[in-house]
C-alpha cells in the first residue's frame, strides 16, 4: 500500500509536490527531486531574487518601486519638481502666484559686538515680525538690510556713529510699531525711506545734527503716535513731509535750531493729540499748517524768536487742549487763528513783545479753562474776544503795559473762577466788562490809570471775594461806594491802596 502511495506522489510531484509522515517518525520528508532548492523552491526559479520575487524584476527598486522610476526623487516625486515648497503641487511659489516671502521671526540686533554676525542674520529678510535695532560705531551704511520691506515691531536707528546715509532701506513700505532715528552724527539724509507711507506707533527724529532735510519721507501718509522732531540744528525745512496726512499723537517740532519753516506739512489735515512748535529759533513762519482742522490736544506756539505771524493755521477750527502762544518777541499778529471756534482748556498769550492786538481772535467763543493775556508790552486793546461769552475758569488780564480798555469784551456774560485785572498801567477803566453779570470772584489790583469801575455795575452774583486794592488814580470813595451797592457781591477783601485824596 506504501509503495502505491509514492508511485502517485511521484507522478504528481512536479506540479504540487508531495510530502509523507511515515509511521512513527516525527519530520516532513519529501523526495529529492520535487522540493529541492535547484527546482521549484529554487532562489534561482520561481522564488528567486532574480525572477518573481527578485529585486531587479518585478519588485526591484529599479523597477515598480525604483526610487528612480515611480517613486525616485528624480522622478514623480522628485522634490526638484513636484512639491518642492510642501504645499502638494508642482510649483515653488505660493498659491496667489506670487513669490514666497523671506520671513525673518523675532526680535533682531545689529550692534558692534557682531557686526558682521548680526549682519548676515538678517540678509535677505524682507519681513521681520518683531524689532530691529541697529547701534553701531562703525557701520557706514544699512546695504546689507536692501530686502527689507516690513518690520512688524518697532525700528530702531540709533547711535551711529559714521552712518552716513540709509539707502540700503529703499524697499521698506511699513513699520508696525515706532521707527526712530535718534543720535546718528554722520547722517546727512533720510533719502533710503522713499518707500515707507506708514508707520504704526511713533516717528521720532531726534538730535541728527548734520540732517538737512527730510524728503526721503516723501511717501509717509500717516504717523499712528507721536511725530517727534527735535534737536536736528542743520535742518532747514520740513518738505519731506508733504503726503503726511494724519498724526495720530502729538506732533512735536521743537528745538531745531535752523528751521525756518513749515511748509512741507501742506497735507496735514489733522492731529489726534498736541501740536507742538517750539524753541525754534529760525523759524518765521507756520504757513505749512494751511490745511489743518483739528487738534485732538493742546496747541502749543512757545519760544520761537523769529516768529512773526502764525497764518498758516488758517484751516483750525477747534483745539482739544490749551492754547499757548507764549515768548514769541517778534510775533506781531494771530491771523492764522481766525478761524478758531473753540478751546476746551485754557488759553494763554503771553510775553509777545510786539503784539498789537487779538483781533484774529474773534471767532473765539468758548473756552474750557481759564483765559489768559498777559505781559504782550504792545497789546493796546483786546477787540479781537469780542465773540467770547463765558470762561469756565478765570479771565486773568494783566501787566500789559498799554492796554488802555478791555471795550473787546463786551459779549462776556460769565467767569466761572474768577475775574483778575492787574497791573494795566494803562487802563483807564472796565466799560468792556459791562454784559458781565456772574462771575467767581473779583479782583481789581494795580492799575494805575484806572478811574471808574462802571463797567461791573450789572453784576448779579460774585461767588468769592471782592478785592480792590493798590489802583493810584481811582478814588476810594468809588470803591467804598461800590461794594457798599453791590447786593451780589460775597465777602470784601482787601479794598486799600487807592486814592484817598478825591
Amino acid at each position: 500500500m506504501l509503495w502505491t502511495l509514492l508511485l502517485a506522489c511521484l507522478l504528481v510531484m512536479a506540479s504540487v509536490g508531495c510530502g509523507v509522515r511515515t509511521q512513527g517518525e516525527g519530520e516532513e520528508t519529501s523526495p529529492p527531486s520535487d522540493d529541492d532548492d535547484s527546482a521549484d523552491d529554487d532562489d534561482s526559479a520561481d522564488d528567486d531574487d532574480s525572477a518573481d520575487d527578485d529585486d531587479s524584476a518585478d519588485d526591484d527598486d529599479s523597477a515598480d518601486d525604483d526610487d528612480s522610476a515611480d517613486d525616485d526623487d528624480t522622478g514623480d516625486d522628485d522634490d526638484s519638481a513636484d512639491d518642492d515648497d510642501g504645499d502638494g503641487d508642482d510649483d515653488d511659489s505660493s498659491d496667489d502666484g506670487t513669490a514666497d516671502v523671506a520671513t525673518c521671526t523675532g526680535d533682531y540686533r545689529i550692534d558692534d559686538i557682531d557686526t558682521t554676525a548680526d549682519m548676515a542674520a538678517v540678509a535677505g529678510c524682507e519681513v521681520i515680525t518683531g524689532d530691529l535695532s541697529i547701534e553701531s560705531t562703525w557701520l557706514t551704511d544699512l546695504d546689507g538690510l536692501s530686502s527689507l520691506v516690513s518690520v512688524g515691531g518697532e525700528l530702531l536707528v540709533e547711535d551711529n556713529s559714521v552712518l552716513a546715509q540709509v539707502a540700503g532701506l529703499s524697499l521698506l513700505t511699513t513699520v508696525g510699531d515706532s521707527l526712530r532715528l535718534e543720535d546718528n552724527n554722520a547722517l546727512t539724509d533720510v533719502d533710503g525711506l522713499s518707500a515707507l507711507h506708514s508707520v504704526g506707533g511713533d516717528l521720532f527724529l531726534w538730535d541728527n545734527d548734520i540732517v538737512t532735510q527730510v524728503s526721503g519721507l516723501s511717501s509717509l501718509s500717516s504717523v499712528g503716535g507721536y511725530l517727534e522732531i527735535y534737536g536736528n540744528n542743520s535742518l532747514t525745512n520740513l518738505q519731506g513731509l508733504s503726503s503726511l496726512a494724519s498724526v495720530g499723537g502729538d506732533l512735536n517740532v521743537y528745538d531745531n535750531y535752523s528751521l525756518s519753516n513749515l511748509d512741507g506739512m501742506a497735507s496735514l489735515t489733522w492731529v489726534g493729540g498736541a501740536l507742538y512748535v517750539y524753541d525754534n529759533d529760525a523759524l518765521i513762519s507756520v504757513d505749512g499748517m494751511a490745511n489743518l482742522t483739528s487738534v485732538g490736544g493742546s496747541l502749543w506756539v512757545n519760544d520761537n524768536e523769529a516768529l512773526t505771524q502764525v497764518d498758516g493755521l488758517t484751516s483750525l477750527g477747534s483745539v482739544g487742549g490749551d492754547l499757548e502762544i507764549d515768548q514769541n518777541p517778534v510775533l506781531v499778529d494771530l491771523a492764522g487763528l481766525s478761524s478758531l471756534s473753540s478751546v476746551a482748556g485754557h488759553v494763554l498769550i503771553r510775553n509777545n513783545n510786539l503784539l498789537p492786538n487779538l483781533d484774529d481772535l474773534s471767532s473765539l467763543s468758548s473756552v474750557g479753562e481759564f483765559v489768559s493775556i498777559a505781559s504782550n508790552d504792545a497789546l493796546a486793546q483786546v477787540d479781537g474776544l469780542s465773540s467770547l461769552t463765558s470762561v469756565a475758569g478765570y479771565l486773568d488780564i494783566g501787566l500789559n503795559q498799554v492796554l488802555s480798555s478791555v471795550d473787546g469784551l463786551s459779549s462776556l456774560t460769565s467767569v466761572g473762577a474768577g475775574l483778575h485785572i492787574h497791573s494795566n498801567a494803562a487802563l483807564t477803566d472796565v466799560d468792556g466788562l459791562s454784559s458781565l453779570t456772574s462771575t467767581g470772584g473779583v479782583e481789581i489790583a494795580s492799575n494805575g490809570a484806572l478811574v471808574n469801575l462802571a463797567g461791573l455795575a450789572n453784576l448779579t452774583f460774585v461767588g468769592g471775594d471782592v478785592s480792590i486794592f493798590g489802583n493810584l488814580s481811582l478814588c476810594q470813595s468809588l470803591v467804598d461806594a461800590f461794594i457798599a451797592a453791590c447786593s451780589a457781591c460775597g465777602a470784601v477783601g482787601d479794598s486799600t491802596g487807592n486814592d484817598d485824596g478825591c
